[in-house]
């Protein structure tokens, strides 16, 4: 087996909201605004900011600057490790058909000719199954989204030389309108027992979900956001010790690998929004920085090491640059 070199290289992106009609969040915030009088003016304000955040559009420049990256960094090399993008969710704002056409048509223009094509592996958010508005806004039998009914549980190959490394997709939005509204996550266990079934002995297994199951991930003040079944949920999986690994994004806040409770048999890293654009009123030095991760399956002696390098745009302009933060290492020691 060949000693310290990468084996694997993921660029991890997520929660990109890509807009393509960009009136829509004003429009429905009017008719959001009108629907809720009745909740008061607290709760009113709550519920209308909490939208302002959450369907802002993408930010176009940042659209030029991950293009570039990508060609630049992952130019087709046949001594280049394997590779793939990974996107977890959130590609679009309010689920619909034409933002889904325009941000699938831009990654796949980004990746063409770099050693990303084809190895491109996507699944949807809470916002991606939102009926092309909100969900409390829109009729009940529309929430039914395709994302729901062609979900593939089944494990994707990452890797099979020198060591296998797997992906299981794991579904975490929910198909109750109400349920979505309040960006609440949940999981079905059934997927559990899929992924169990799949299981490899001696290879690496990393699971790719929407809603992170740290805790840390999440502001304590929130109403929402949470995976709801979450203790019950995490509980089977550290019994079962179905993965190594997991990337998540849904909160827009980077979090490092590490063993985030309640999921304390796996390493879970937390990747912030691309670019979506936040709040106007908002001053620079408070916002989210777009982002993604870079992650590298390094093999050293008898050990799988996983290195993160986050890119981030400072203040939300110019190019995605390379933080100077060394994050903790994930060792898994492999078995002979």
């Amino acid at each position: 087996m060949d000693q310290h070199r990468i084996v694997l290289k993921l660029v991890h992106i997520t929660d990109v909201h890509w807009t393509a009609d960009r009136q829509r969040s004003g429009e429905f915030g009017m008719k959001l605004k009108k629907r809720t009088e009745f909740l008061g003016p607290t709760k009113q304000d709550w519920l209308l900011d909490k939208w302002v955040e959450g369907t802002q559009d993408d930010d176009i420049g940042a659209r030029r600057r991950f293009r570039r990256f990508i060609r630049e960094k992952f130019a087709r090399n046949a001594d280049a490790p394997a590779s793939k993008l990974i996107i977890t969710g959130d590609i679009t704002t309010f689920g619909d058909q034409a933002s889904k056409e325009q941000f699938r048509s831009f990654i796949n223009h980004t990746v063409r000719g770099t050693s990303l094509e084809n190895n491109v592996i996507e699944i949807h958010g809470n916002h991606d199954v939102w009926p092309n508005t909100f969900p409390i806004l829109g009729p009940i039998k529309s929430f039914q989204a395709v994302e729901h009914t062609t979900f593939n549980a089944s494990k994707i190959p990452l890797l099979l030389h020198p060591i296998k490394i797997n992906l299981f997709p794991l579904n975490t939005t929910p198909q109750n309108p109400l349920t979505n509204a309040g960006a609440f996550g949940v999981v079905d266990s059934g997927e559990l027992g899929i992924h169990q079934d799949e299981m490899e002995k001696d290879s690496i297994s990393l699971a790719i979900c929407h809603h992170p199951f740290a805790d840390r991930a999440y502001d304590p003040t929130e109403l929402g956001m949470k995976i709801i079944n979450v203790n019950h949920i995490a509980h089977m999986i550290n019994h079962l010790k179905l993965y190594h690994l997991m990337l998540n994004g849904h909160t827009h806040k980077f979090i490092p690998f590490g063993q985030h409770m309640p999921l304390s048999s796996c390493y879970q890293l937390v990747t912030g929004a691309m670019s979506q654009n936040s709040d106007e009123d908002k001053p620079l030095t408070e916002l989210n920085s777009h982002q993604f991760s870079v992650i590298d399956f390094v093999l050293k002696d008898d050990a799988l090491q996983i290195e993160t390098t986050l890119f981030y745009r400072e203040n939300n302009r110019g190019a995605y640059r390379k933080s100077a933060t060394k994050f903790p290492e994930v060792r898994i020691n492999l078995i002979k």
